[in-house]
């Protein structure tokens, strides 16, 4: 990597970097190793080579979406249109459909903070899938695309074998409660909740006949 910065750099070997979209929506950090330092140019300031060192497996993955995030970056492809903050949910859908399909979907899997609250309200069940295998995803969007009456079983089954919302009682209650769930993933889900949790399952409008049966035979007789 390239660093072009100050006319003085730190008098050391090796340090950390902190890199980040021009956005500042995504950030990877890595630690690098001085290789070749220039002299201070006319137009720009002195220059430094370095390679990156002891990468763990979580950094390179960072490193490696960022450089992704930068390329596509540059690509004259179409993105999401600005949409106010005070914009209804159906007029973000509105938006959202100017947008070609495939490129929904591939922005979904990337998406930055913003990006995907705007795109977890597109009814599309192809891009809330690829939006929950988003790796920056959060829970509380998690539980929301679990919520959704658009997901596919397949998607649901997705939500629910990761492992980042893995002890997460509301959005298994979320995805068995959703309509589309199927139901070995509802069961296997159910299998690992309370009695108070399956309780408040059972509570869920909308439930599969076949997965209340479940719920209601696993809980305690009185």
């Amino acid at each position: 990597m390239l660093l072009r910065g100050p006319e003085t750099w730190p008098d050391v070997e090796d340090f950390r970097v902190i890199m980040s979209t021009p956005a500042g929506d995504l950030h990877a950090a890595a630690r690098v190793r001085k290789v070749r330092l220039s002299e201070v140019g006319v137009d720009h300031g002195a220059t430094m080579a370095v390679e990156f060192i002891g990468l763990t497996p979580v950094e390179r993955e960072g490193l490696e979406f960022l450089i992704q995030r930068l390329f596509e970056g540059r690509s004259s492809g179409p993105r999401l249109p600005e949409i106010p903050p005070s914009a209804a949910p159906h007029e973000i859908r509105k938006a959202l459909e100017s947008v070609p399909l495939t490129h929904r979907i591939s922005l979904a899997s990337r998406a930055g903070p913003r990006e995907r609250e705007t795109l977890l309200h597109d009814h599309n069940p192809q891009v809330l899938d690829a939006l929950a295998r988003n790796p920056m995803l959060l829970l509380a969007q998690a539980r929301t695309i679990a919520a959704s009456p658009s997901v596919v079983p397949g998607t649901l089954a997705t939500l629910a074998a990761d492992p980042r919302w893995g002890d997460d009682d509301e959005i298994r209650v979320a995805i068995v409660a959703n309509p589309r769930v199927a139901v070995p993933v509802a069961e296997r889900l159910i299998g690992k909740m309370t009695s108070a949790v399956r309780r408040r399952a059972l509570q869920r409008p909308g439930i599969q006949a076949e997965i209340r049966a479940i719920l209601v035979r696993l809980l305690p007789r009185a």
